[in-house]
């Protein structure tokens, strides 16, 4: 049989040391990579809540702008990119994502009515509105020759509508300050009777 050597007390503690020192290696650097993850979702956070308040605004501007086409006496209001004006405007207007100039920037500015967040916002929400042309309304239904239209002496003409395509976007993204800011930018298309 083989005699069994008594282990020292000197060689345990330096063992020790050694296992010590790797543990606390160990969990700093679970802490330093906690404090990494922390920070990202901070930033993310942060970026959301932006966006959030960004997509108000332009939500805003959208209702400005079927606003001032509701109001308009004649209805001509806007750039008009009808097929039948010559002009062809392209599906976003050019200056949407870069901005542009103050003096000849197309965009209309949202009243104060109709601005939210004021000031911790990202900005004045803006809108551009171009006529897409006139038309009938639809009549998705087909009752313009039911009984239906023809009852109590209603007459059963179609009424004509002029169509608009309304940008909005949630701030001039030229504005000094807010560059780095979420820019949302909307569209829809709006139909009002003439």
């Amino acid at each position: 049989m083989s005699a069994r050597h008594p282990v020292t007390q000197q060689a345990q503690r330096g063992l020790a040391l050694v296992v010590s020192l790797v543990l606390l290696v160990v969990v700093t650097l679970l802490g330093v990579s906690g404090m990494q993850g922390t920070g990202l979702q901070e930033r993310m956070s942060g970026n959301l809540y932006d966006r959030s308040l960004s997509m108000q605004a332009a939500e805003a501007a959208l209702r400005a702008a079927e606003a001032a086409i509701r109001n308009s006496e004649s209805g001509d209001i806007g750039s008009d990119c009808a097929a039948d004006s010559g002009n062809l405007c392209p599906t976003i207007p050019a200056d949407t994502f870069t901005g542009g100039a103050e003096e000849d920037d197309p965009w209309t500015n949202a009243t104060a009515a109709f601005t939210v967040n004021e000031g911790i916002g990202s900005g004045t929400p803006q809108y551009f509105i171009e006529i897409v042309g006139d038309g009938a309304i639809d009549d998705p239904l087909g009752q313009s020759s039911s009984y239906n239209c023809l009852q109590d002496g209603d007459s059963c003409a179609t009424a004509d509508v002029r169509y608009y395509r309304i940008t909005a976007r949630s701030h001039n993204p030229a504005t000094v300050g807010l560059e780095n800011r979420a820019l949302v930018v909307l569209q829809a298309t709006v139909q009002r009777s003439l």
